[in-house]
């Protein structure tokens, strides 16, 4: 049955995925089957269930049930393919743990059931453990997500920075992720912050529509990318996301998550997925101090006590509350509900959702005239109204266009599509048409491709400014002919992402338009395919850094301390505004300026310890730049009386791997040849790490930049803890300070995904 709240926009997304017609030729009849549970008005499962007690309609018209059998059948192993996803961006720590508790708890009956495969995105999806039956392994690693796995809640962290920019930064509305102690910050009355501007706040409302859309998309990607067959089961854990968070923000105009979360649920069921969204921070979880991870010790329930804090030890940071979300189970109960499954908030409803599994029916029939890549609203009834029916809203056959859109999304946001084959694409005037011909749009196969036959293309446009995917008009055209596919040029400058895909095998070429003129006759072309492909940068905040600069004039890097006058030359491009600049010393904030001159004084500490001063630059869109200068730290040709000398040494045997248990008496120490005296000796063990991030973002990292930055998110998720600070620089034609250090390794992962190749490279 369509759930009322999809069914305003079942019209639309049909008109759009049937827009391209595929082949000239009827379709035959596409054999289609969905898992259905039938329970009784008790809810009981109904033992005895046969195609004539049962109705289904397909577009609304009835079809004949061919077949309804058992899914899992007594003594047999189950052939289901789960899934668990745990997705860090957009799940506080209490829900995960929560979930992989409760997820734990059933992993005898999810074995037995099928396959099991672990997966975690933080942003990316990556693989924690294979497709296996084994009990033990996916223990092991449930066990670890529950004792010290940390969510990154990155959509409720960004409106918590935002809610600190709309307060001034003043003691108490600290950024939860780097709280700053009011007596070490030092403020001009005259510097309060303004009310944000509407460039601001819409940066913002942007930034968390596209980290939540950008999640969505990325589990898309995956679940299209399972092998086919068979049924399939997602355990999605999630603490949602606001579909429209303007109230919050006051953007003035509404949300692209609401149609997001319509596709999504679409896609999922089409690709034939039942998804059990998992909700559960609420759940109070057991006493943490009951459990610890050791040598061979997986399981969850061993009972240990955990060492006390030694004396003196800092006592941990306070938990932060963070800005709710607006209904965020809405789009997990419409996910839920559109492919079949359920949303559980409790453990006792995730056990329910894996008995309900091991109940299900697969119903067969044949849906005539459904081409590839195309799905239809479904709904299944049973007849005489006794019984209940919990099925998918939609099915369908191929790859989903809202995969290509997804795609064409990911390639705008500067993302690596790697597509199966190139395709070129040109924005042109016809050969010739006069100047007032609106340009057109025309994208070509590469030979090797067309000598190979590409079969039947699907053909979806992206323009970045209007953000909907638009229907290249296919019918008609033969990939193989040479000919263009010829399309309306968007009349907006700006990016525009194009997908080409065969929606029956999956194969797709990508490409990138970049019009930053847009009333040229032809713009720059650009390709993605195989390796050696070349694009131009895409967006206008990689542009709108050049020519943007900041100087320190004074001080120099001398004595300094007390108040200091701080003064910076600031330089922009002529159509970019200057929304403010920032003076800190070290990593606290100390001033504001909202207009020139760019003047301020910052307090250095009594005594004049080693620092630096801080002065940072940020444009209305969002750009950055900053320059720093060292004081009290000595300058060229001074006399600087060094007592220690720190060597940080690390000691590895032939096969790379570290050695350890080494005492001062294994080392010698050489300068210039002669001995030295060690005069202290320790193990690092585990203090607390500062690690810098400089990434480089010129124009000659384009094919490289992609794998960098899922490097770079790996290293912060898999190498720090919570104690861990990190911060990032990327530098193409001058250097750029994105994030200062923090411990909100989230913070740093999503600044990564905003780099876009483009400049020289400003190396030193």
């Amino acid at each position: 049955m369509v759930p009322k709240h999809l069914a305003v926009a079942v019209l639309p997304l049909l008109l759009l995925a049937a827009a391209p017609c595929l082949t000239q030729s009827a379709a035959p009849p596409a054999r289609l089957s969905v898992p259905i549970e039938v329970t009784d008005a008790k809810g009981r499962p109904v033992d005895e269930v046969s195609a004539r007690d049962l109705e289904l309609l397909a577009g609304g018209v009835p079809r004949p049930i061919a077949a309804v059998s058992p899914i899992v059948r007594a003594g047999e192993p189950g052939p289901w393919r789960i899934a668990i996803y745990f997705d860090r961006v957009t799940t506080g720590t209490p829900s995960l743990r929560a979930a992989a508790a409760a997820i734990e708890e059933q992993l005898p009956a999810l074995t037995a059931l099928g396959e099991v495969e672990l997966y975690v995105a933080e942003p990316e999806p990556r693989a924690l453990l294979p497709a296996t039956r084994a009990v033990e392994p996916l223990d092991e690693v449930l066990s670890q997500l529950f004792l010290e796995g940390e969510g990154r809640d990155d959509l409720r962290q960004l409106r918590a920075r935002f809610a600190t920019r709309k307060s001034g930064g003043q003691p108490g509305s600290a950024s939860p992720a780097d709280p700053a102690d009011p007596a070490d910050t030092v403020r001009d009355p005259a510097d309060a912050s303004p009310v944000p501007g509407a460039d601001e706040i819409e940066q913002a409302f942007a930034a968390e529509v596209r980290t939540a859309i950008r999640q969505q998309d990325r589990l898309l990607e995956l679940l299209a990318a399972s092998p086919p067959g068979g049924p399939r089961a997602l355990f999605l854990i999630s603490d949602g996301y606001d579909r429209n968070p303007a109230a919050f923000y006051g953007a003035g105009r509404p949300s692209a998550l609401e149609r997001a979360s319509v596709e999504t649920a679409r896609a999922a069921a089409a690709l034939g997925w039942t998804v059990f969204t998992l909700r559960l921070g609420d759940e109070k979880l057991p006493d943490l101090r009951r459990f610890q991870l050791g040598s061979g010790q997986g399981n969850i329930g061993a009972r240990v006590t955990l060492p006390n804090r030694p004396k003196g030890a800092p006592k941990p940071e306070p938990e932060v509350r963070l800005p709710p979300l607006g209904e965020p189970e809405v789009p997990l109960r419409r996910l839920a509900e559109a492919t079949g499954g359920a949303f559980a908030a409790r453990q006792a409803e995730v056990a329910a959702a894996v008995e309900g599994l091991a109940r299900r029916r697969l119903l067969s029939w044949e849906e005539p005239d459904l081409p590839a890549g195309t799905s239809v609203p479904i709904e299944v009834r049973a007849l005489g109204g006794r019984s209940t029916i919990r099925a998918p809203a939609f099915a369908g056959s191929g790859v989903p266009g809202e995969l290509a859109a997804a795609r064409a999304r990911a390639l705008l946001s500067g993302d690596e599509v790697d597509g199966a084959f190139p395709i070129g694409v040109e924005v042109r005037r016809p050969e010739g048409a006069s100047p007032e011909t609106a340009p057109r749009l025309e994208v070509r196969l590469e030979e090797t491709e067309r000598s190979a036959g590409a079969g039947s293309l699907r053909g979806t446009l992206l323009d970045e400014l209007t953000g909907a995917p638009v229907a290249l008009p296919s019918a008609g055209w033969n990939p193989a002919s040479g000919e263009p596919l010829v399309g309306a040029a968007p009349t907006e400058a700006g990016p525009v992402a194009i997908v080409l895909d065969d929606p029956a095998t999956g194969r797709f070429g990508a490409a990138l338009v970049d019009r930053e003129d847009r009333e040229a006759s032809e713009v720059q072309v650009s390709t993605s395919g195989p390796a050696g492909a070349e694009r131009p940068a895409a967006g206008e905040a990689a542009r709108s850094r050049r020519g943007f600069t900041v100087r320190i004039v004074k001080p120099g890097p001398g004595p300094a301390e007390g108040p200091v006058e701080v003064e910076a030359e600031v330089r922009a491009p002529k159509d970019a505004r200057i929304e403010r600049v920032e003076f800190s010393w070290n990593d606290e904030l100390a001033a504001t300026a909202y207009a020139p001159p760019w003047i301020r004084r910052v307090a250095v500490p009594r005594g004049g310890p080693v620092g630096f001063v801080r002065v940072a630059a940020f444009l209305a869109d969002g750009s950055t730049t900053d320059d720093a200068v060292l004081v009290n730290a000595g300058v060229p040709g001074a006399r600087v009386d060094v007592r220690l000398v720190e060597v940080p040494v690390v000691v590895t045997d032939r096969d790379g791997h570290p050695v350890r248990g080494l005492a001062q008496k294994d080392f010698r120490l050489l300068r210039a040849g002669k001995p030295q005296e060690i005069a202290s000796f320790g193990d690092v063990g585990d203090l607390p790490l500062t690690l810098g991030l400089a990434v480089d973002s010129s124009a000659s990292m384009f094919l490289k930049l992609p794998r960098v930055e899922r490097a770079a998110r790996t290293l912060l998720a898999r190498e720090l803890s919570s104690r861990d600070r990190a911060l990032l620089v990327d530098f193409d034609s001058a250097p750029h300070l994105l994030a200062r250090p923090t411990r909100d390794l989230g913070a740093i992962a999503s600044a990564l995904e905003g780099l876009h190749a483009d400049g020289g490279t400003a190396l030193w």
